[in-house]
């Protein structure tokens, strides 16, 4: 697992695995550069956990990992996975965080983590959203791609 570059993988107890990239192109898939951005702050809102769920979906490398992280029948209802919930929260804002904003230094990782359940400052939105518009720029992803 390269936790530091944001790769993470997951092996559940009979062996089965799943693998997370946070790559730009992947956060790209999940929507427009504010999209993006409300999805990040979501993470750290009252719907969290849904959207965690919602995030790890798009970040997978496999195409199903249901078993893992659980899924939404019809009726909106939510089904667990292996995976509790406090760990796919965990694990989706880590993956957003070295997607949209890069490998953090030591004390913004602890700052993050302190964080964590804390509300949103306004200026984290507006952070993201500049990472995110110079990311598309470096590597040359159009805004209709994205």
């Amino acid at each position: 697992m390269l936790v530091e570059h944001g790769f993470v993988r997951a092996q559940l107890p009979d062996g089965r695995e799943w693998t997370f990239t946070p790559s730009i192109g992947r956060i790209a898939e999940l929507g427009t550069p504010e999209g993006v951005v409300e999805l990040y702050a979501a993470l750290h809102g009252p719907r969290a956990e849904r959207v965690a769920r919602e995030v790890l979906a798009a970040l997978c490398d496999q195409g199903d990992a249901s078993d893992l992280i659980g899924w939404l029948d019809e009726d909106g209802g939510e089904h667990d996975g292996a995976m509790p919930a406090a760990e796919r929260l965990i694990l989706a804002r880590h993956l957003m965080q070295h997607g949209v904003c890069g490998k953090p230094d030591k004390a913004a990782a602890r700052a993050l983590t302190a964080s964590a359940t804390a509300p949103m400052r306004n200026s984290t939105p507006r952070r993201a959203l500049s990472a995110w518009r110079l990311s598309r720029t470096i590597f040359e992803v159009s805004r209709s791609t994205s």
